[in-house]
């Protein structure tokens, strides 16, 4: 009797270390979910603010304008609109499939922003640095 006792109670603490072991590990998935929640979003909100800036831009605002508009930076205004951003077709494609609400919130018709995109690629294509657009 006192074997089995003692058999189970080291059988109890077996188990609360693994049962310990395995709340360590999915505090750590849960904390990786959360982290990638976080970068999801990130990216959302910088893809929201990218086909904003677009928006404006085809309808004819200057750079400051935008930038008070939207209350942001330079930086980040220079960010959307440079020939890295802007030369990557597919992303330019999933833009506009991922955030036509907001397109047509702002009144641009799919074949104004294909036509802008090839349009800012042939400037950016001339070197072209300052934004006169």
């Amino acid at each position: 009797m006192v074997d089995e006792i003692t058999m189970l109670k080291g059988q109890i603490e077996k188990l609360e270390a693994e049962n310990a072991s395995l709340k360590e590990e999915l505090a750590f998935i849960k904390k990786g979910r959360t982290t990638t929640e976080v970068i999801d979003t990130r990216i959302n909100n910088m893809n929201r603010s990218t086909v904003r800036i677009i928006c404006l831009l085809i309808n004819g605002l200057k750079m400051k304008d935008i930038l008070d508009q939207l209350s942001i930076s330079q930086s980040t205004y220079y960010r959307v609109i440079s020939g890295k951003a802007i030369g990557d077709s597919q992303h330019m494609k999933d833009l506009y499939m991922q955030y036509e609400e907001l397109f047509n919130e702002y009144g641009v018709e799919k074949e104004t922003y294909k036509e802008w995109v090839a349009n800012r690629r042939a400037y950016l294509g001339k070197g072209y640095i300052r934004d006169e657009f």
